[in-house]
């Protein structure tokens, strides 16, 4: 990818983990903690980095006992938008884009993706700032 993180992803502290939730709900931890431990607070969510969507790819689902970490941020998705080994196509984000009567990651009607070229050519995903 480039040569640093997108300004898109900071939080207002590197102190904190943003969670941004389906609905655009955001949300900010300031203890350690691990994906397990929210997909057991959210039982029909599934917790994905948001620095880790690749079209071709399948989707970066997290693993129980993957840590959260200070300055990053992450998604909170109902496990039905993402089916298992579920690769990432235009179409899935579109499933995520604002809609007229569904909800989504965005808030105020703005799609918080944006298409970039990664250093190989591939295109890749990055949030914008919600």
């Amino acid at each position: 990818m480039g040569n640093g993180l997108s300004p898109c992803f900071s939080s207002s502290s590197n102190n904190l983990v943003k969670l941004v939730f389906w609905g655009g709900t955001t949300k900010f931890l300031t203890e350690k903690q691990l994906a397990g431990e929210l997909m057991f607070q959210f039982p029909d969510c599934v917790v994905c980095h948001a620095d880790s969507f690749y079209i071709g790819q399948p989707v970066p689902v997290m693993s129980i006992d993957d840590e959260l970490h200070a300055g990053e941020t992450y998604f909170v998705i109902p496990v039905d938008r993402f089916p298992c080994n579920q690769i990432l196509t235009a179409v899935t984000l579109a499933s995520l884009s604002p809609g007229p009567t569904k909800p989504s990651l965005a808030s105020f009607g703005q799609c918080p993706f944006e298409y970039v070229k990664a250093a190989d050519g591939r295109t890749v995903i990055k949030i914008c700032s919600l």
